[in-house]
């Protein structure tokens, strides 16, 4: 065992906060960095300790003692939503059970190795990353989250995202004027491969890793702190004040194409698509339920449309600058976008896919076991080792947040709460992008940053809405209406 250079700074800062500091601070320590995924506080022989699993344990202890003191436990509806998740873990820890009762299948272990279906500790480590982020998950959803925690905590998930950015970016520069890049500070997990020296070998261009990895890890971060800075144009002082939501959520975006990651790409485009899609749905609500609200929709136009001017320039200027060409850059397009399917990486991919979904048809019912396959992707991966049993709980745990999200949303609005009713609209709505992404090219559950959304989601069941004394119908609603709800 050893502590890192980061460990010795980050160590007593954790035992410092869980003894004078709150449980939000913990919790905001846990949040800022749980996009270091490549770092360690402590490594270990084959594994190290990430920052954010570290103050997050310290957060659930807290949490914990402060349950057992106050006595406080979830509300029904909170129990209705995080019960499925729970419900989930209990059957993984059912199809490792049921593993030495069909040892015929082949399957490809997480580490890598091909081989014959078998009972082995990397099925129990494998489930203890669960038991983890569950047990995270509910110390979140326990917290007493209202608005100005939810927008300490978004503000935290943004200002992490500028700083694995700017690091990003140093290590591009690093690269470009041959100065060394400090690796051992940020990337020293020997949990994980290192890839911070990748290029793309055909035309030679950086690919950023920052605080991650490997590119898409942090691409997959960037979509938190990007879509809130971009939910901040879109409705004037949410979150953070205009002036900065605009060149935040350019900078985020450049960040991510910057990782050259095709997943960044994916992410992009398919996160406007649903914000379109979740603008249309706010103002169909608000038409419906009479109350009027003026939203930046022509600012938030604009931004898009210059922000791809822009970017345009800057990629051809930026490859002119590095002496690259246009057909270089017609080169990392064709990359990107088309020969994706067609390199190794797209082939494994596939082909990892492929033998997942064979899996879950071979064992449907509770797949051939947690952590005993790992193929590229949310669904397969959870179909293949847990069956359609897991698949669906997880599936249905999902889409049951994402209802009473939006009937919390409307309730809100009906309310007259109308800057409340955009907490769980936002948050719903970068949960569904981050879903989007890992039903595409991200199997893990062991990431942090998506249960923390998860867990602010079912807290804000309890702290978002107010008592009924101080409730004041919005102009325009119904009687009906509010008999209706």
């Amino acid at each position: 065992m050893s502590i890192t250079i980061i460990g010795y700074l980050l160590l007593p800062l954790g035992l410092v906060a869980f003894f004078l500091g709150s449980r939000l601070f913990l919790l905001g320590l846990a949040t800022f960095f749980s996009a270091f995924s490549a770092t360690a506080v402590i490594n270990f022989t084959s594994s190290g300790l990430q920052p954010s699993y570290y103050f997050g344990l310290l957060f659930i202890v807290r949490v914990t003692l402060d349950t057992m003191l106050t006595r406080k436990s979830f509300t029904r509806r909170q129990w209705q939503l995080f019960g499925g998740f729970v419900l989930f873990a209990v059957i993984a820890f059912l199809s490792i059970i049921a593993i030495p009762f069909d040892a015929k299948a082949l399957v490809v272990r997480p580490s890598g190795k091909t081989e014959v279906l078998k009972l082995t500790k990397e099925n129990i480590t494998q489930y203890l990353y669960v038991g983890y982020v569950l047990v995270f998950t509910g110390a979140v959803a326990l917290s007493r989250l209202r608005e100005k925690e939810i927008v300490r905590l978004s503000r935290i998930f943004i200002a992490s995202g500028v700083f694995v950015s700017l690091w990003g970016w140093l290590q591009v520069v690093s690269f470009y004027s041959a100065v060394p890049y400090p690796d051992f500070l940020f990337n020293n997990n020997v949990s994980f491969s290192q890839n911070f020296e990748q290029l793309i070998r055909l035309i030679g261009i950086k690919r950023m890793t920052s605080v991650c990895p490997e590119p898409s890890m942090l691409a997959k971060f960037l979509l938190i702190p990007t879509f809130m800075s971009l939910y901040a144009v879109y409705n004037k002082g949410f979150l953070v004040p205009y002036k900065y939501a605009v060149p935040l959520a350019a900078f985020f975006v450049v960040t991510m194409v910057g990782t050259t990651s095709s997943t960044a790409l994916a992410a992009v485009v398919g996160g406007f698509g649903i914000f379109i899609f979740v603008i249309l749905y706010r103002k169909r609500v608000m038409t419906a339920l009479g109350v009027r609200e003026k939203p930046n929709i022509k600012g938030l136009m604009l931004f898009v449309l210059t922000f791809s001017i822009l970017a345009v320039i800057v990629l051809v200027v930026a490859f002119v600058k590095i002496g690259l060409t246009l057909a270089d850059l017609g080169n990392l397009i064709d990359i990107l976008l088309f020969n994706k399917l067609d390199s190794q990486s797209g082939d494994v991919r596939i082909s990892g896919g492929a033998g997942a979904i064979e899996l879950l048809l071979s064992h449907p019912l509770l797949g051939v076991g947690w952590g005993s396959n790992r193929s590229f992707d949310f669904l397969s991966n959870i179909g293949a080792t847990t069956g359609f049993i897991g698949l669906s709980i997880m599936i249905i745990a999902h889409l049951v947040l994402g209802y009473r999200m939006t009937i919390l949303s409307k309730t809100l609005v009906r309310d007259g709460q109308l800057r409340l009713s955009h907490y769980p609209l936002m948050l719903l709505f970068i949960v569904v992008v981050k879903f989007f992404i890992k039903v595409l090219s991200d199997p893990s559950i062991a990431f942090l940053d998506y249960w923390i959304l998860i867990g602010i989601m079912i807290a804000c069941v309890r702290g978002l809405t107010p008592p009924r004394g101080e409730m004041s119908p919005a102009p325009g609603v119904s009687q009906k209406m509010e008999e209706e709800s």
